[in-house]
């Protein structure tokens, strides 16, 4: 099994854990989970990542009785 890396797109972290891209876009919006913008200044594109352990403490939190950790 290969180690989690700690910082993903939306097409890896889909593989990893299952979430769709627009529940990560959501979750992070509400600050459950963390993500980061990649774009160079004047550019329209970047790339976005979402943090796997911020995730995975979310997804761990929402097992333990429903309150997730920011």
């Amino acid at each position: 099994m290969t180690p989690r890396p700690e910082w993903a797109d939306a097409k890896k972290v889909n593989h990893i854990f299952g979430l769709c891209r627009s529940t990560l876009y959501r979750l992070a919006e509400e600050g459950k989970i963390r993500s980061s913008s990649l774009r160079e200044r004047g550019k329209l594109r970047g790339k976005r990542l979402f943090s796997c352990d911020s995730i995975a403490s979310y997804i761990e939190g929402m097992a333990m009785g429903g309150k997730a950790a920011k």
